[in-house]
């Protein structure tokens, strides 16, 4: 399992690595300080099976990084990991493309377990959200089902 984790802030990213190295074993996590690198990373052919991009960062931001990844055609799962709590990021990471948008208030354990869940192909995001949200339409497909962050499995 390759990570790409793309956080400015080294302490943040420190620990995050050492949160995703309970994700298995042989992770091999990629930390990039930019959007700027870790779409250089992405374009020099690194084999990834995940992207944590935090939302704000100097330059181009998370959601920027979701338009890069679009704009190259790159489908791997992308989630943001933010301590923003204003619904109007969390849309446009679904419209973006985001696969999970996880705040930074949400206890480590239930962080993994997001992470599992778009790992295993599925979605992940606030439960305030969801509510009054129907969950059909291009941001809620049958195959990728919205995860409620407060009821993780």
């Amino acid at each position: 399992m390759n990570i790409l984790l793309v956080e400015d802030h080294r302490l943040v990213a420190d620990a995050m690595k050492v949160m995703l190295m309970e994700i298995e074993p042989d992770v091999e996590i990629t930390a990039c300080y930019s959007t700027q690198h870790a779409l250089s990373t992405i374009d020099a052919g690194k084999e990834l099976d995940l992207i944590l991009t935090d939302l704000f960062m100097p330059g181009i931001d998370g959601i920027g990084l979701l338009t890069g990844l679009r704009n190259r055609g790159i489908t791997i799962p992308v989630v943001i990991v933010s301590g923003a709590n204003d619904d109007k990021y969390i849309r446009a990471a679904i419209k973006g493309g985001a696969a999970g948008f996880i705040q930074k208030t949400l206890p480590g354990a239930e962080m993994m377990a997001g992470l599992k869940k778009v790992m295993s192909g599925g979605r992940f995001f606030p439960a305030r959200y969801l509510e009054g949200e129907s969950t059909s339409g291009p941001a809620h497909s049958s195959h990728a089902p919205i995860h409620n962050q407060n009821s993780v499995p």
